[in-house]
């Protein structure tokens, strides 16, 4: 598995959050597969996902918010997702968290965060099924450690937070398939 983060200075723009993702895909597929940063094509599933054109093997996800983008490449199912921290939304607590969720995070020492915490976290989950939000966020229950380690009820899925930069929340998501997968350390770069 290959977790390449990049981080902008400031407000990265659109454009530049697509250039940055395209470019730490080619980083992730060469360390994880030998793949050539410059020979790949991408295609998308009927829900959106892209996956890599002839190669039923190689998985990976991408996320990009306007301080970060985040590029999760490995050989089995993966979801990732970044989204900087904000004003948390009561009415998407309602909807997409269950009673325990919601209460753990308005007990935390900053809501704000442990919002995105649980969000990002479900993101990437139904981002590693492959089909986006039209997966329901509030049919899988989180409960996150005060170590901060991530845990699901969800049998054979794995998450890990990185939260390496005090603004942002990168959640990752890998469904195991009963296999173990060995955690790397995110590779760390700046645009």
């Amino acid at each position: 598995m290959t977790v390449v983060v990049a981080r902008s200075p400031g407000e990265a723009s659109a454009s530049e959050q697509r250039e940055a993702a395209r470019r730490l895909l080619g980083l992730g597929l060469q360390r994880a597969f030998g793949i050539s940063p410059t020979e790949f094509e991408v295609e998308r599933n009927a829900f959106g996902k892209p996956r890599l054109c002839g190669r039923p093997d190689v998985h990976f996800s991408i996320a990009h918010c306007g301080r970060a983008v985040a590029v999760l490449v490995a050989g089995q199912p993966v979801g990732v997702d970044v989204e900087t921290v904000r004003c948390r939304d009561s009415s998407v607590a309602a909807r997409c968290f269950d009673a325990s969720e919601r209460s753990r995070i308005d007990a935390a020492v900053d809501p704000d965060r442990e919002f995105f915490r649980y969000w990002t976290l479900k993101e990437s989950y139904v981002k590693a099924l492959g089909c986006g939000l039209y997966y329901p966020l509030n049919r899988i229950h989180i409960d996150v450690s005060p170590e901060g380690e991530p845990e699901s009820d969800k049998p054979r899925t794995r998450f890990r937070l990185v939260e390496a930069f005090p603004a942002v929340v990168i959640a990752l998501c890998w469904l195991g398939r009963g296999e173990r997968t060995t955690q790397s350390d995110p590779v760390y770069v700046e645009w």
